[in-house]
């Protein structure tokens, strides 16, 4: 949990306005006579205002949490002073303190900080207030950063799912075939970038179509989950598995030499073949592998593997066919 909740744009409108109703405030606080809290807002508003700044400007900056942090510590100050300047004034912002908290800092820092301003909001109630008044607002703060920290909580596991059902197929947990073109540019890319090399091997089942009328959904799901088992159990951490329609396998392996791919390749053929799908016939795979040659770009080596696929699969029926 390292990145923000919002983008630096959001956060920096966010700042802005924040400032702005600062602004505002102070003329009540003028008309209430606390001069002095008139004289620390104006004192950060600008740093907010520049923190918004830098947000637009040098977004992604390795700093950018730690601003952030400097800037909600100067946020929180003057939210504590005015709470126990001018109270009646001075509830509704430091009741709002854990929303900007939550919006403004990165999902690592929220928490330790939000409850760290509830230690010192407990504090400040006993200190500053008679003891049931205390323990009333206490109790109040204590709800808000409760409400704010479950409904976070809650936000965050949902994108979790949404993400891991986005980037996985569910029937095989195998990645989603949508992302192999965004990720082998992206492997091309290093390769051109390192002198390092990528290969990527081809799987396909054989009379896909037929096993598919053959079988219910939950078979096939199972037969699905099986395959990615077994190619998951050959490979290394940084490689990676994509199911594609048609009964379709591609194994996307970095710096991965045409030897190597070629050994990996038969090993798994062979694997997935020998092993007992229980209520499915024997599995026959069709399989080839390609790996990165100097100038080749992404698409060229998808083409050239679906090319010798299709070659290979030929070669299959053809040979089937003889046999009979």
């Amino acid at each position: 949990m390292n990145g923000y909740l919002l983008s630096p744009a959001m956060r920096a409108g966010l700042l802005v306005a924040w400032a702005a109703v600062s602004v505002l405030a102070c003329w009540e606080f003028y008309l209430a006579g606390a001069y002095s809290l008139v004289l620390l807002y104006l004192g950060v508003i600008p740093v907010w205002l520049l923190q918004s700044l830098l947000l637009v400007v040098r977004s992604g900056d390795r700093y950018e949490a730690m601003i952030s942090s400097i800037g909600m510590v100067l946020l929180a100050l003057p939210a504590f002073v005015q709470w126990i300047t001018v109270p009646e004034l001075g509830m509704s912002t430091i009741l709002a303190l854990p929303v900007l908290l939550v919006l403004l800092l990165p999902e690592r820092w929220m928490f330790a900080f939000m409850w760290g301003v509830l230690a010192l909001t407990t504090l400040a109630c006993f200190v500053f207030y008679p003891f049931w008044e205390g323990v009333e607002m206490m109790l109040s703060f204590a709800l808000m950063v409760t409400l704010v920290s479950v409904g976070t909580l809650y936000w965050q596991r949902e994108q979790a799912a949404r993400r891991v059902r986005f980037l996985r197929d569910m029937a095989s947990g195998a990645c989603n075939g949508k992302f192999l073109d965004e990720l082998l540019e992206r492997e091309v890319a290093r390769c051109q970038i390192t002198a390092g090399s990528v290969s990527l091997i081809g799987l396909m089942i054989d009379e896909y179509e037929q096993l598919k009328a053959a079988h219910s959904s939950r078979e096939r799901h199972v037969l699905y989950r099986g395959i990615v088992r077994g190619i998951r159990n050959r490979i290394r951490r940084v490689d990676e598995v994509f199911r594609l329609q048609g009964g379709l396998w591609i194994v996307m392996l970095p710096d991965c030499r045409e030897d190597a791919e070629l050994v990996l390749r038969e090993a798994l053929t062979r694997r997935l073949e020998e092993s007992d799908w229980q209520d499915m016939q024997q599995l026959s795979l069709t399989s080839s592998g390609v790996t990165l040659m100097p100038g080749e770009s992404a698409d060229d080596l998808l083409k050239r593997l679906h090319s010798r696929l299709t070659k290979q699969k030929k070669g299959h029926v053809q040979a089937a066919a003889f046999r009979l």
